[in-house]
């Protein structure tokens, strides 16, 4: 884990998905262990998506979202923010 990351702090969101740009942040949820956040409430281009969570295997969910190629990327950006 990159030591001067705050793990409390907003994670920037910015990538483009299947052509569209998205921008947003990943908000920590209380409860984060020492060296990464595993449940993120999200929002991308001004609307709430849902909170993420790492599952099993690493494999990063949204219920209820239909896109899990989406949710893959934000899970990608947010392991990046903690490398």
């Amino acid at each position: 884990m990159n030591d001067s990351v705050d793990k409390t702090a907003n994670i920037p969101l910015v990538f483009q998905h299947k052509g569209q740009e998205f921008r947003g942040i990943a908000a920590p949820l209380p409860g984060c262990d020492d060296d990464i956040c595993y449940e993120l409430d999200i929002t991308l281009n001004d609307q709430h998506i849902g909170t993420v969570y790492c599952g099993k295997n690493m494999k990063w969910k949204i219920r209820g979202a239909a896109d899990q190629e989406l949710v893959d990327k934000i899970g990608s950006e947010i392991a990046l923010w903690y490398e």
